[in-house]
Formats: C-alpha cells, sequence, structure tokens
C-alpha cells in the first residue's frame, strides 16, 4: 500500500500537471500559429536531413535488382493504410513528450513523498528521459534512413531515373509527410533547448492536433498526386 504522503505527492503532481497544460495554452493563445511554426520549422529541417540521409545511404549500398514498374491505383482504402501507419508514428512520437514531462516535470514532485532508493529512482527519470528521447530520435532516423536508402536505387531503376530524382519527385508528399510525423519531436528539441519542460504536456497535445491536418493532406498527395508526378517525369 502507498504511504500517505507518496500519495499526496502523485496528486500534486496531476494537479501540476493539468495546471502546466492550462498555463502553456493561455500563453500561446494570442499567437498559437507562431509557436507551432517554429516547432515545424525544427521538424522541417529533421525531415530534410532524413531525404539527405536517404539519398547518402543511397549511394553506398549494392543496388539490388530492379523492383517492377509500380502500377498503382489510388483509392480511398490505400490512402486509410497510409494515413493510419503516419498517425500511429505521428502517437509515438506525442507519447515521448508526455513520457518526457513526467520524468522531468512530474517525477521530482513524486520524488518528495518517498526516500531513500525510491527517491533516487524518481529523481534519475529526468536524465534517463533525456537519453531516451535521444536514443528513440537517433534510432528512428537511422533505420528510416536505411530502409529507404536501401530500397531507392531498386525503385528508381524501375523507372531508369537516379535516385536523386526519384526522392524529388516524391518530395512534394514526402517533406510535409515528414515535418508533420516529426514535429512532436520538433517541439521538444525547441522546449528543451530553452529549458521549457513544463510545457511539454501541452506540446503533445497541440503538436499532434497541428500534424494531424497535414498528414490527411500529404496522404492526398501521396496517394493521388505524386505518382502523376513520377509518370510524368519518368
Amino acid at each position: 500500500m502507498n504511504h500517505p504522503v507518496a500519495i499526496d505527492a502523485e496528486r500534486e503532481a496531476l494537479h501540476v500537471g493539468w495546471a502546466d497544460v492550462r498555463a502553456s495554452f493561455r500563453r500561446w493563445n494570442h499567437d498559437v500559429g507562431a509557436v507551432v511554426r517554429v516547432w515545424m520549422g525544427t521538424s522541417l529541417l529533421v525531415g530534410v536531413a532524413l531525404l539527405l540521409a536517404t539519398w547518402v545511404v543511397s549511394t553506398q549500398v549494392e543496388p539490388g535488382a530492379p523492383y517492377a514498374a509500380f502500377s498503382h491505383v489510388p483509392s480511398i482504402a490505400g490512402a486509410q493504410v497510409l494515413l493510419g501507419r503516419n498517425l500511429l508514428v505521428l502517437l509515438m512520437h506525442a507519447l515521448i513528450c508526455v513520457a518526457g514531462y513526467m520524468a522531468l516535470t512530474s517525477m521530482p514532485i513524486v520524488a518528495q513523498g518517498y526516500s531513500g532508493w525510491k527517491r533516487r529512482v524518481h529523481l534519475l527519470a529526468g536524465p534517463i528521459a533525456i537519453v531516451f528521447v535521444a536514443a528513440v530520435t537517433l534510432g528512428s532516423f537511422a533505420l528510416q534512413a536505411w530502409s529507404l536508402g536501401s530500397a531507392a536505387p531498386g525503385i528508381a531503376a524501375a523507372y531508369d531515373v537516379p535516385t536523386w530524382q526519384l526522392l524529388l519527385l516524391v518530395s512534394p508528399h514526402a517533406l510535409p509527410e515528414l515535418t508533420a510525423v516529426f514535429l512532436p519531436l520538433g517541439a521538444w528539441l525547441v522546449l528543451a533547448r530553452r529549458r521549457e519542460y513544463r510545457e511539454l504536456l501541452a506540446a503533445s497535445v497541440l503538436s499532434f492536433a497541428a500534424a494531424v491536418p497535414i498528414l490527411v493532406i500529404a496522404t492526398i498527395v501521396e496517394e493521388w498526386v505524386s505518382p502523376l508526378l513520377i509518370d510524368r517525369f519518368t
């Protein structure tokens, strides 16, 4: 059974969390667009870096057999699959913001209700969270760069174009898509640099909400527009 002091500390952490969310949205309310644009600029840089890393990987891997030329038939079902996949990635990144808030803000409050090794464990959550976010971000970036870079030469060969041209042709949907899915991480990077950890919880909500319409538009472009561009310029 939890000690009454620990329960009080957990309740205090919950109270502070809701207070931080309300305070953050009050601060952002006067120009929420400017807040999101700063995060979006950071996530866009991450997206551009990922496309460049994909191209670099594609120049280093052994080219395999060309893929069969794609005969893509746009459909609502296909768009739903694309959107669902990207929403899952977005949700994972938003939950990293939530975890960061809990570790850097809530855990120190909860730690006040404990003593000894339990208190030390709660206080260590902050540094561990920073390492975790860095590892997940770098791991996700590297995995995507490797998988996309390994597949890109075969796809480009199917259309008889260089890989860089294929990446350029898919960028109308890829850049908005990557910017959206990395938006919570863009918010994390901006707020962590400013040491505004108390805004991370609200940032997870706002970044998710702002990213969803971008993903919808990117999905429409990917499903109905990008195939036309590839067919037109290859």
